[in-house]
């Protein structure tokens, strides 16, 4: 049994408890079914507990299942699942055959050979001291679009236009057919469905992920969806009350949310009100999807629920940018360090866990041979397809990333990103690119890192465009101390700048917890400074 102790916050001194947090991993509604397409035929219930089985002896000690979005994963009686849209010929007037697609992998699972993927995984984890939870995706916004498509359902075709938050004009953007949940019907589907859920599964939890998508209300009626989503969320804590009834335990209440607490608010989310009613056991800050967000009030969070003894999680995206990068973008995968630098700064904060989302495996990489991994290397943890490509990196990152102790072990590196998506009225939130171009008047970077041991050396790395030369043009403090221009340097994976880059040495007595502030001068030159990084080596 893994060990479940909650990490200490920071004492006065900036000193951490250096307990193991644990790691919520996030297993996507259709990555299985998209991942094991080529060996559909081989699976049966021992393949579906191998899956579960190579997270034991790692740091994960919660596993999330997702449940649905706009289609369930599982067959089911009140949303139509990916096994039905395998029967499917006809959608919208057009022709369809989705045989071909990854939900004939459900369909072989659930309908030919009559496995509840559901039901082995959740025993599965029970079985390896994991604790499972069934994730709902709340509002998810996927592929919503006119013409046929294998992740949309029936119901969602029928109401695009009547249940959509944009109804006053027509719908062209993404998020235009998030569904509004001040109408009655989308709320009565949403408890019928968890209570469905709850009715043929025992989970550890549920996570109601709001991430996914948060635009619930109309534009312009975000606050007075406040209190329609607090009395959403007591039926939810009724419908699980009744639940718990029939199983005889507790089912913990979970919530991902932005990373905001004012945001939340703003977008209809009373997050501190649902916790002092104690409708919630959890709250999850998380980022959205284009880039892990390096700087989410983590400890803020944590001092905010305390009074209410909820736990938070700090989540963390598997894609990394430092810079807002419009609809056309650049797929920046972060590696074992970059993930590593997330990590120590969510833990350190005071988080109970670290979350995980779209962390997750591939059928050729599946790490249940744990004997043979490197634990040098600083390999990609993602691909393309946004899938693990590396069952050493893999391995080396959960066996990792849940403890600060073991996080202070390795090479990490702390990168600046930005807040991805936010309420329509305010902008990404973003510190890059920053021109600077004066000798009196500094630019400012905050550069947060969390934790960093005194036997740790620090290095900061500056991607810099413009006419200039970093050793006698550059005037640069971390924290009030002056650092020295050490040499141009090439950047390894994740590389998010053609600039060039330089590095500096950052005196260790310099160094403060729980972040570091960068300040800039130049002399007589005007530069742009589009990437910021401090590398925290251990001795």
């Amino acid at each position: 049994m893994k060990n479940k102790i909650p990490c200490d916050t920071l004492n006065p001194r900036g000193e951490k408890n250096m307990q193991n947090c644990g790691i919520m991993l996030n297993e996507d509604p259709n990555h299985f079914y998209v991942s094991r397409m080529n060996v559909a035929d081989e699976i049966d219930e021992a393949y579906l507990r191998s899956f579960i089985d190579q997270y034991q002896d790692t740091d994960v000690t919660d596993f999330l299942i997702c449940a649905n979005g706009p289609l369930s994963s599982f067959p089911s009686e009140v949303l139509m699942s990916f096994s039905d849209k395998y029967f499917v010929r006809e959608e919208l007037g057009q022709p369809v055959d989705y045989t071909g697609t990854f939900v004939k992998t459900a369909y072989k699972i659930w309908n030919e050979k009559g496995l509840d993927l559901f039901s082995i995984w959740i025993d599965q984890c029970n079985r390896n001291g994991i604790h499972p939870w069934i994730s709902f995706r709340m509002n998810d916004a996927h592929c919503h679009y006119d013409i046929p498509n294998v992740l949309i359902s029936q119901n969602y075709y029928d109401h695009f236009k009547d249940f959509s938050r944009v109804r006053h004009r027509r719908q062209f953007q993404y998020y235009d057919r998030c569904r509004d949940f001040a109408i009655l019907e989308v709320r009565k589907e949403w408890i019928a469905y968890i209570t469905e859920t709850l009715e043929r599964y025992s989970p550890y939890g549920i996570e109601l992920d709001f991430q996914r998508e948060f635009d619930c209300f109309q534009i312009g009626h975000e606050w007075a969806g406040i209190e329609i989503m607090t009395l959403f969320l007591k039926e939810v804590k009724e419908t699980v009350i009744n639940a718990e009834k029939r199983i005889g335990r507790p089912i913990k209440i979970a919530v991902r949310c932005h990373a905001d607490p004012v945001y939340c608010m703003e977008l209809g989310f009373d997050i501190l009100k649902w916790a002092e009613l104690q409708y919630i056991d959890m709250v999850i800050p998380s980022p959205r999807f284009r880039t892990t967000d390096n700087d989410m009030p983590i400890r803020l969070w944590k001092q905010m629920l305390h009074p209410y003894h909820v736990e938070l999680a700090g989540a963390m995206e598997i894609l990394v940018n430092q810079t807002p990068v419009g609809d056309t973008y650049e797929v920046q995968a972060n590696t074992v360090s970059t993930a590593l630098g997330t990590a120590a700064n969510i833990v350190s904060q005071g988080a109970d866990k670290l979350y995980l989302f779209n962390y997750m495996d591939t059928a050729d990489h599946m790490i249940l041979d744990k004997s043979n991994i490197d634990s040098s290397a600083d390999e990609l943890i993602t691909g393309e397809t946004l899938y693990i490509n590396s069952s050493s990196a893999y391995c080396r990152l959960l066996t990792t990333a849940g403890s600060l102790e073991k996080i202070n072990k390795a090479f990490r590196r702390h990168i600046v990103t930005y807040q991805d998506k936010n309420p329509l009225w305010r902008d990404a939130r973003a510190q890059l690119p920053c021109e600077v171009q004066s000798a009196e008047e500094p630019k400012f970077i905050k550069i947060a890192t969390g934790f960093i041991p005194q036997t740790c050396s620090t290095v900061l790395k500056l991607g810099i465009t413009g006419n200039v030369n970093p050793k006698s043009d550059l005037e640069l403090y971390i924290n009030s101390s002056e650092v020295r221009f050490l040499k141009e340097v090439s950047l390894e994976p994740p590389i998010l700048t053609k600039s060039p880059v330089y590095s500096f040495e950052i005196p260790h007595t310099a160094i403060q917890q729980v972040f570091q502030v960068l300040e800039i001068f130049t002399k007589g030159k005007t530069i742009t400074i589009d990437y910021v990084e401090i590398a925290v080596i251990p001795k």
